[in-house]
């Protein structure tokens, strides 16, 4: 809608008549729909009609839920079978028995890539010193007496 509604052929506004029934309709093009009914007997029949099926379906009793329905629905959705992601596991594999299996397979795996590996790829004073100069030497000293006999170190 917006800017130029004035200015809609008569097909157009036609087929926005039904706007009339929403609230938040802007007043400015509500009235453009008000001013169109004033002087086209057709349109103004059009929502003569609505207005009249309108009262006739209100004017209905309203339906009440019927126990023996909502009972029979619950049945039916409680027998669907319980739907899963696209991937699910065999069922002999999700019983609890098998997870000691499974972690054992997986630390097996682990240390066998360890062994495979050898030693380790990076070693602790390479992570220590990433970044530093070259030309710099660097030495770790312990503080303590306890730190130095753990790590191999002199003791004074």
């Amino acid at each position: 809608m917006g800017k130029g509604w004035e200015n809609m052929d008569h097909q157009t506004i036609q087929d926005n008549l039904w706007l009339l029934n929403d609230a938040e309709l802007p007043a400015q093009e509500r009235q453009v729909l008000v001013d169109h009914l004033v002087g086209c007997p057709d349109c103004s029949e059009q929502v003569a009609q609505w207005a009249l099926e309108q009262q006739t379906f209100s004017a209905l009793p309203k339906t009440e839920k019927s126990d023996f329905f909502v009972q029979q629905t619950a049945e039916r959705i409680r027998a669907l079978p319980e739907r899963r992601g696209a991937f699910t596991w065999p069922a002999w594999l999700s019983l609890p028995q098998w997870s000691p299996v499974f972690g054992a397979g997986l630390a097996t795996v682990a240390i066998c890539l360890v062994f495979i590996q050898g030693a380790a790829a990076v070693s602790t004073e390479t992570l220590l010193l990433a970044g530093m100069p070259d030309t710099e030497s660097w030495m770790f000293a312990a503080t303590d007496a306890d730190s130095a006999i753990l790590l191999g170190l002199p003791t004074e």
